[in-house]
């Protein structure tokens, strides 16, 4: 059998691997690593189930509900409609976008904050005549940079802190962090103002400005014994004056891709479109096909109902789930008309054999109430029909400012611990009517706390193993035993996994090594701790590495390569930024 350290090492290893290839979601994977710590015997059970007894937790659940109480109120809608009014120039624009959206991103989920802003970023730049592609990528990283900077700010800060003893988790207090995180994220701001104008991609031509560079895929079949059944590909869309043509037919289990246009169509076959949102909407209109799974749509004319745009969130529950099984249907009622991913094919299962993924972006049918019903719930981001519209209570709104302004003031303060100032808010938000109880239930995200739980009790694992001790004498060496070189490979270290698996799985596999390379240098940690807190947030060449980047991926009309671009010199700023600034502060 192996030692512990090195079974550890090798669990850690594995987890990363499926993680970072898509095999497993985060909580899976890191809860099977403790999982199978404990039955080796590596970690007795308290210390395997302490990630879930763990304030940081527990401070993350009830952040998660003061959000979505000042989603709920209209609070933002306030902020909006000061913030979003005439820009004279692109530099300008992206002021009023990054500034309030940093702001708002240290006290307040930064998830929640693109969530609400996104839409509106969107729509605003579009009216301005402004590319949104030069705006979403600025909002996206202002709001990373916002929430490095206190500890209620990104769930990977109360990560961070969850991992520490007490003699150092007391020095991680409300805005301790803030040495550093904000002299490093207005130095990641300040890139992005001097260069992101030519890093960005400009597709503000006359002819790409409203064009839509997402490719939505959509599937129909071939009505039996309708107009289209028996006739050949080329009578397609001849009736309505479309000219149209699919990117695969499905016949009985059998592909036929890019098919010629004297094929003959034939009943029950499956046909998939790909193309931009009114040609998917086009092929609806076409007599003689008709929806796949009796999903049946009709115009908002005849109907009552409409067409509206929507991105996957994090906490969405149909995550991991079959396009063609109907749970959108089930869980929201309404209907998927199409599916946008970045531009990936749609593979030979068709459209419903996709797998619903954080970020895809879904053309959605159904009622006018729907659009409401899915802005309150956070699951998913609504493109089209945004804004309040005056729907929402005043009074409510600028009382969710205020219970938010008492939370982070008691905490910062020292009047009571943080815990309890997030608590307090919590029960305030539902005291006053923010939001109904069974809304704080479903404004907790499960996943995103497993994830947390599981991944302190794999810090723990790594400490109780001794893998931290031996990785960090490995640090140390390649260090050459000096503090600021290896504090730098820390930082590297963590910034490479966080974009290859994310934030919080970073945080958790670094904090033990920062300790124990510490512990073994005989130098003060907090330095190396800091160091870790912001590497494992200060994710920006990625679209995959945090979440609210893979959120503005699809509705920028980015490509990979456009993130590697703007998010490499921020991430050179930042992190050289902490890594001088860290042991100033926190001397070794």
């Amino acid at each position: 059998m192996l030692p512990p350290a090195l079974t550890m090492m090798v669990l850690v290893a594995a987890a990363l691997f499926v993680m970072a290839r898509g095999l497993l979601a985060p909580e899976l994977a890191l809860s099977g690593v403790v999982i199978v710590a404990l039955l080796l015997g590596i970690v007795d059970t308290p210390t395997a189930l302490a990630g879930f007894s763990s304030e940081s937790v527990h401070t993350v659940g009830l952040l998660l509900i003061v959000s979505a109480a000042v989603q709920r109120s209209g609070a933002m809608g306030l902020l909006r409609r000061v913030l979003f009014s005439r820009a004279s120039s692109m530099l300008m624009a992206q002021v009023r976008v990054i500034l309030p959206s940093s702001v708002l991103s240290a006290f307040l989920n930064n998830t929640a904050v693109v969530a609400l802003l996104l839409p509106v970023v969107r729509e605003w730049g579009q009216q301005l005549r402004f590319s949104p592609s030069r705006l979403l990528i600025p909002l996206s990283y202002a709001s990373i940079l916002g929430g490095m900077c206190t500890l209620i700010g990104t769930s990977t800060n109360l990560v961070v802190q969850g991992l520490l003893p007490p003699e150092q988790a007391a020095r991680f207090g409300m805005f301790d962090i803030a040495s550093v995180g904000v002299p490093a994220g207005l130095a990641g701001l300040l890139v992005i103002f001097v260069v992101g104008r030519r890093l960005l991609p400009d597709r503000s031509t006359s002819d790409e400005l409203f064009a839509d560079p997402r490719t939505f895929a959509t599937e129909l079949v071939v009505e039996a014994n309708g107009r289209l059944d028996g006739r050949r590909l080329d009578a397609l869309g001849v009736d309505e004056g479309l000219v149209l043509n699919p990117v695969e037919i499905w016949r009985r289990g059998v592909v036929i891709a890019a098919p010629r246009r004297d094929e003959k169509l034939q009943a029950d076959d499956h046909l998939v479109f790909a193309g931009p949102a009114t040609a998917a909407l086009a092929v609806h209109r076409i007599a003689g096909l008709i929806p796949a799974d009796d999903q049946h749509y009709g115009t908002g004319e005849q109907t009552g109902r409409r067409f509206f745009e929507l991105i996957i969130g994090a906490r969405c529950p149909l995550v991991g789930s079959r396009v063609g099984e109907g749970s959108f249907r089930k869980r929201y009622g309404g209907a998927v008309v199409a599916v946008a991913r970045h531009g990936e094919p749609v593979g030979s299962g068709g459209v419903r054999s996709w797998i619903f993924q954080v970020g895809d972006i879904v053309l959605v049918e159904g009622p006018q109430r729907l659009e409401q019903s899915l802005e309150r719930s956070g699951e998913l981001v609504v493109l089209a029909g945004h804004g309040d519209n005056g729907r929402h209570n005043p009074t409510l709104a600028r009382l969710a400012l205020l219970v938010v302004v008492a939370m982070v003031t008691s905490a910062a303060t020292g009047l009571i611990s943080t815990f309890m100032a997030v608590l307090l808010a919590a029960t305030a938000c539902i005291a006053l009517r923010l939001l109904r109880w069974t809304q704080a239930l479903e404004a907790i995200d499960a996943r995103l706390l497993l994830t947390i739980a599981a991944a302190l009790g794999v810090g723990r694992a790594l400490e109780h193993s001794g893998a931290a001790a031996a990785l960090a004498e490995t640090l140390v060496d390649l260090g050459q035993g000096s503090p600021w070189a290896t504090l730098a490979i820390v930082y590297v270290t963590t910034t490479i996994i966080t974009e290859l698996v994310t934030n919080n799985a970073a945080a958790v596999i670094m904090v033990p090594f920062a300790l124990a390379s510490a512990a073994t240098l005989g130098v003060d940690p907090m330095a190396m701790i800091m160091a870790v807190a912001i590497a494992a947030s200060a994710s920006f060449v990625t679209p995959i590495g945090y979440q609210t980047n893979l959120m503005v991926y699809g509705p920028g009309g980015y490509r990979f390569a456009d993130f590697l671009r703007a998010g490499l010199p921020v991430t050179l700023v930042v992190g050289a930024t902490t890594i001088a600034l860290a042991p100033l502060l926190w001397p070794f």
